[in-house]
């Protein structure tokens, strides 16, 4: 049995093969290309991270290709709540905008003006909303970026852009759910 971790960070992208006692057969790590990286905005080039972990895992058959029947599962991790912006189609319509983007600013204040610091914890296990949450971000995008907001179908986290670039499934975990400002934890769903 063996593993393949998948894990996009801040700076590198990080694949590695592992066998079920948890020891590191093969790493390969790619450098995470940023188009757009200042003070405020910080984006990420989605197509080149996905590209790269094709890549890896095209590494691993060739390099271990005994071993690469044998993969039973590949885990997906990121850094933080990171957006895509997709259509209808699964194509994306913007750059992963990084959760360390701080653009939504003003978003976050109108945000935490609408609600109560003890409500919005007692939901999301937030008090506030940050500039740095997707909330904030998607209502952004909403105002400034019309073109992309009406045209998405779906807001996706990095990790959950890459498992439907693999597989074609649009998924997520509550852990993700959770950071984004939008989930309501006490019932499982989204606010």
């Amino acid at each position: 049995m063996f593993f393949i971790t998948i894990d996009i960070g801040i700076s590198y992208l990080k694949v590695c093969l592992i066998n079920n006692v948890g020891d590191e057969v093969l790493n390969i790590n790619y450098k995470n290309k940023y188009l757009k990286d200042d003070f405020i905005y910080k984006e990420l080039n989605v197509e080149h991270i996905y590209e790269k972990v094709i890549d890896a895992i095209k590494l691993i058959k060739s390099k271990k290709p005994k071993t690469f029947n044998q993969i039973i599962s590949i885990s997906v991790t990121s850094h933080g709540s990171t957006l895509i912006f997709i259509d209808r189609k699964g194509n994306n319509l913007s750059n992963a905008i990084s959760v360390f983007d701080r653009r939504a600013n003003k978003e976050a204040e109108l945000l935490n003006s609408y609600i109560k610091t003890d409500e919005n914890y007692k939901i999301s296990g937030h008090r506030t909303h940050s500039e740095l949450y997707a909330a904030s971000k998607i209502l952004w995008f909403k105002k400034n970026k019309r073109n992309i907001s009406s045209r998405t179908k779906k807001i996706l986290f990095l990790e959950d852009y890459i498992i439907f670039k693999l597989t074609g499934i649009f998924v997520t975990d509550t852990s993700m759910a959770s950071i984004s400002g939008l989930y309501n934890i006490q019932d499982n769903s989204w606010r």
